[in-house]
C-alpha cells in the first residue's frame, strides 16, 4: 500500500514538474536565440556604419572643396576627370549608404526607433555630401567671382550646404559615430540596451 501510494505521488510529481523543466528549457533556448539575434544584428550595423564613415571620409579626401577654397572656374579642375573620380568614389558610397539602410530596417525590428534614429544620423550625413558632390559637379558653371554669373539654384545650394563646412561636418561625423558606437557596443559585450524593444520569436 505505502509502495503504491509513493507511485501515485511520483507519478503526480513528475506530471507537475515535466512541463516546468519544459518551459524553463524552452525560456533558456529562447533567450539564448535572442541574444545570438541581437548580436548578429548589432555587429552588422556597426560594420556597416564603419563601412559608411570610411567612404565619407574618401570622399571628402578626394573632394577638398570648403566654403574658403572653391576654385573660380570649373574649367581648372579638369572637370572631366574630376567628374568620372567623383562618380565613382560616390558610388561606393552609395553603395554603402544601401546596404545601411536595410541592416537599419533589422535593427530596427531588433532594438526599436532609438538605434534608428542614431543610424538615420550617419546616412543623412552621407546622403547630404553624395548630393553636395553632385551638385558641385553638375551645377557650377563659370566664375564664382564674375558678377555675370549664372545664377544656379544647386551651386547656391552647395554653397550654404554643411557638407562643405568641414569643421561642421566633421563635429555631426563624430557625434553620429559615437552615438551609434555606445548604444550598440554593449550588445557586443553581452550587456543589453536599455531602451530597446524586445525581438519576438
Amino acid at each position: 500500500m505505502l509502495v503504491s501510494t509513493l507511485k501515485d505521488y511520483a507519478q503526480i510529481f513528475f506530471q507537475f514538474t515535466t512541463p516546468l523543466i519544459a518551459l524553463v528549457g524552452l525560456w533558456r533556448w529562447r533567450s539564448e536565440l535572442t541574444g545570438k539575434v541581437e548580436y548578429e544584428v548589432a555587429k552588422q550595423s556597426l560594420l556597416c556604419a564603419y563601412s559608411v564613415r570610411d567612404r565619407i571620409q574618401f570622399v571628402r579626401e578626394g573632394w577638398g572643396f570648403t566654403k574658403e577654397n572653391l576654385p573660380s572656374k570649373v574649367e581648372n579642375l579638369g572637370f572631366e576627370d574630376s567628374f568620372r573620380g567623383f562618380s565613382k568614389l560616390t558610388e561606393l558610397l552609395r553603395e554603402e549608404l544601401n546596404k545601411l539602410n536595410q541592416t537599419t530596417i533589422e535593427a530596427e525590428i531588433v532594438f526599436g526607433k532609438e538605434v534608428k534614429e542614431r543610424l538615420d544620423k550617419l546616412a543623412i550625413l552621407g546622403r547630404q555630401l553624395e548630393i553636395a558632390s553632385l551638385a558641385y559637379h553638375t551645377g557650377y558653371r563659370g566664375s564664382w567671382n564674375s558678377p555675370e554669373r549664372t545664377k544656379n539654384q544647386f551651386f547656391e545650394m552647395l554653397v550654404k550646404a554643411d557638407s562643405v563646412d568641414e569643421d561642421k561636418f566633421q563635429k555631426d561625423l563624430n557625434l553620429a559615430m559615437d552615438d551609434i558606437t555606445k548604444c550598440l557596443r554593449p550588445t557586443l559585450m553581452g550587456k543589453k540596451i536599455l531602451s530597446r524593444k524586445r525581438f519576438l520569436l
